[in-house]
């Protein structure tokens, strides 16, 4: 499916791209305006559950109920404590999280969706381990610790 703007031909998944792209955008603009609790997004869940059965609600469902979700979790305290302690795993997810889908479908062609979650993000996190471990920390020490910004020169 395409949709034309003018001479720009847009396919349906760029416009999905767009708007999940766009959910987190606002969801970090907003950030301090929205709560994320239990009960929320346990109602959330529930509604999110509901409105997948509906195939013309399915995309808005995702972009509201599961944003808040995904947010909600990943912003509840309780999962912090089982990160290391001041390792920040998220960067080495986002880099390795899609080359490791893509290889897990590469050779195994038929796994569902979830069978992919199960297998991607403990290899996603493992290797984001290595990563802050091996390159991502020892790269921090070569940071100035206070960093000033240069004033520009007149002519």
């Amino acid at each position: 499916h395409h949709v034309a703007l003018g001479p720009l031909r847009v396919s349906d998944s760029m416009l999905w791209f767009a708007a999940l792209f766009l959910t987190g955008s606002c969801a970090y603009v907003f950030r301090a305006h929205i709560r994320y609790d239990f009960i929320s997004c346990l109602m959330a869940l529930v509604l999110l559950a509901d409105f997948l059965t509906i195939p013309m609600l399915f995309r808005a469902s995702m972009l509201l109920g599961g944003a808040y979700i995904v947010f909600g979790v990943a912003t509840a305290p309780v999962f912090h404590r089982f990160a290391p302690t001041g390792a920040d795993l998220s960067y080495g997810v986002y880099l390795y999280g899609f080359p490791v889908q893509k290889l897990v479908s590469w050779y195994v062609p038929d796994i569902t969706p979830w069978g992919l979650f199960a297998v991607a993000l403990p290899a996603s996190l493992a290797l984001a381990a290595l990563s802050w471990h091996l390159i991502e920390s020892p790269a921090l020490r070569f940071k100035p610790r206070k960093w000033q910004r240069s004033k520009p020169q007149l002519a």
